[in-house]
Formats: C-alpha cells, structure tokens, sequence
C-alpha cells in the first residue's frame, strides 16, 4: 500500500505532461475568444493594418528537410501588428516519437538527407528537436523560435503540486489526497509554425 501514495507524484507529473502536449493537440482546432480569435496554428490571423492581408502560421507538409526548409522561410515573412517584419530565429523543431527518425536525420546527417548527392546538409546541426511522447497525433509536427516560444507560451502554476494525508481513528483507513491547479495558454502565434499533415 505504501507505494500507491508514490504513484500519485508520477501521475501529477504525467497529467501535468498532458495538459502541456494539449496546446499542441489543440494548435489546429481550439479558437479562443480573445485575442485574434483564431486557433494557436491558423491560416486566418488577422492584421490591425488594412494593407496586411492575413497571416498564417499553419501548413500540411510532411516532416522532410526541404519542407523544414519552406517551413523555416515561411517563418520569417512574419510580421507585427503594424505590418513590420519580426525578428524570429526558427531553431526548434517539436515532433511526435514516430517521427524521431526522421527528424535526427534531418539535423545529423553530413550530406544531403535522402539523397546520393555530397552536398552538405544544410540543416545538419541547425536545429533543437524536441520528441513528445505525449502528443496524440503521429505526424503534425512544429517549428519555433525557441526563446520566443519561452516569452508566448505561458504556463500558470496557480497552486502547486501538494499531498495530503488522513487516517480515520475509528476505522483506521487511510486517505492520501493529490492537488494542483495550472493553466497553459500563448499570449502571441508568432513564435510557431504548424503542420497538420
């Protein structure tokens, strides 16, 4: 009995790991009603300058080198609220576990990635890859600038994680409680690109 009260700490850890693989799951579908009301990874963000059509920070490209490429580009066309372009850096690319592979071949290998061609890899060494287990989807995969993405992407830990413990007198049964309280939300889109493949 006395490993079960443990197992509460590995399961707010791994609830708390969801919750965080959710913004992502969620990128393509969840539109909130601030903000430019559209989802995290869209086609339709809008612009408060007339002469700026709308941006758009969602594709549906496979995970290859040359759409990491098209990827990276997209990027930085980016602009502000008053139509200039931001300074982004995409250095991060955030993948599910089905495409590790794919993904440390892009930034590892020496010459052109599925080719017989000895040109240098572009991409070797340029990018952060984070593997999720936790995302649900097995292709969508992510680009960002990763310390814009640590500015926009806002985590709350409103209460932290706390157990508690009771012990009835009259029956002797014990009662182990787990608690915490947190929000997970982005204050800009900027930062990402996202491929709903």
């Amino acid at each position: 009995m006395s490993r079960y009260p443990k197992n509460m700490a590995v399961s707010a850890s791994r609830s708390r790991e969801k919750l965080g693989a959710q913004l992502y799951d969620l990128a393509f579908t969840f539109e909130p009603t601030d903000g430019d009301g559209a989802e995290l990874a869209a086609s339709d963000h809008g612009s408060n300058v007339a002469t700026t059509a709308a941006q758009s920070n969602e594709g549906t490209l496979a995970l290859s080198a040359t759409n990491v490429e098209t990827v990276r580009i997209r990027m930085n066309g980016f602009q502000d609220d008053i139509g200039e372009l931001i300074s982004i850096d995409p250095d991060t690319i955030t993948i599910p576990i089905a495409l590790e592979q794919t993904g440390w071949e892009i930034i590892n290998t020496k010459g052109k990635v599925d080719t017989a061609n000895n040109n240098a890899n572009f991409h070797q060494g340029k990018y952060k890859l984070i593997v999720w287990r936790r995302f649900t989807d097995t292709n969508n995969w992510f680009m960002s600038d990763y310390s814009m993405q640590k500015e926009y992407q806002i985590w709350w830990n409103r209460e932290p994680v706390q157990f508690f413990q009771d012990k009835d007198s009259n029956t002797m049964t014990a009662v182990y409680l787990g608690y915490y309280r947190v929000g997970v939300t982005w204050d800009d889109w900027r930062y990402l690109y996202g491929n709903l493949v």
